[in-house]
């Protein structure tokens, strides 16, 4: 049972650390959004891929801060066997001592952004089409989800779109060069509509570990579902489910202790 002394707060970093977690992810999002699909059904007019980058952005930007926080502590992380390729579905992020994890991260709006003991009572979320019983899960938050926005050209976009309904549902894992080729594409069109800065960093959030659930241990009993558009609101911030999750509050999992 994880107690208020248990909850980590990372916010040991430098800012080039964090920018560059952050366009790392920027960049990912817009590499792999033809290739990720399209849980809420957002399309590929503008403002949809301008929205799926986004939340593509926000999970990696959580992978790559997470990673910082292993490395300035010592923590065994191993991503080789594990990263997935932008044109890949994402199942496994990485081994933390040869275990598989994967890291659910929440952005919170409102609030206060000020840990109370309240975190105890937050939500542990898991999408129930991503469940799996052999990968343990880490959970975390940010109050920050403002803390970026993206700086692309609504040509940029068209363009984007357009290459997705060329690319989307091939089966590409044949064809490394068909990859570069598309990572040189994006560079090409950047370039292009003379566009150096494709991400406004306003400020730097910490992120907030709260605690893990691992492989096929008991907590598993402890999460039940919840619907779509559930929303748990507190004074450092709120989340609202946009599909279906399993569930437990925070204090159900088990301590960080790596």
């Amino acid at each position: 049972m994880v107690k208020r002394e248990d909850i980590i707060i990372f916010n040991d970093f430098n800012d080039n650390d964090y920018d560059q977690a952050i366009k790392e992810g920027v960049s990912y999002g817009i590499l792999s959004v033809p290739y990720t699909y399209d849980r809420f059904k957002l399309g590929n007019s503008i403002s949809g891929i301008k929205e799926r980058i986004r939340r593509i952005a926000k999970g990696k930007i959580a992978e790559n801060l997470f990673e910082l926080y292993c490395k300035t502590n010592g923590v065994n992380l191993t991503k080789e066997e594990t990263e997935t390729p932008f044109w890949r579905y994402d199942k496994k992020d990485f081994k933390i001592d040869g275990v598989k994890f994967d890291l659910k991260n929440n952005f919170l709006t409102k609030g206060s952004g000020v840990v109370t003991d309240e975190v105890l009572d937050f939500p542990a979320l898991i999408p129930v089409d991503q469940y799996k019983e052999d990968t343990g899960y880490i959970f975390s938050f940010m109050k920050g989800r403002d803390a970026f926005t993206l700086e692309l050209d609504d040509d940029v976009i068209y363009e984007i779109s357009q290459y997705n309904n060329g690319c989307c549902g091939k089966q590409l894992d044949h064809c490394p060069e068909y990859y570069k080729g598309k990572r040189q594409y994006y560079l090409d069109m950047f370039a292009k509509y003379g566009r150096q800065k494709v991400v406004d960093i306003r400020y730097h959030p910490e992120m907030v570990i709260c605690g893990v659930k691992y492989p096929y241990d008991a907590t598993r009993d402890l999460f039940k579902v919840v619907p779509t558009g559930t929303l748990f609101r507190y004074n450092f911030g709120q989340t609202t489910t946009h599909i279906v999750n399993y569930m437990t509050p925070v204090r159900n999992l088990n301590p960080v202790k790596f």
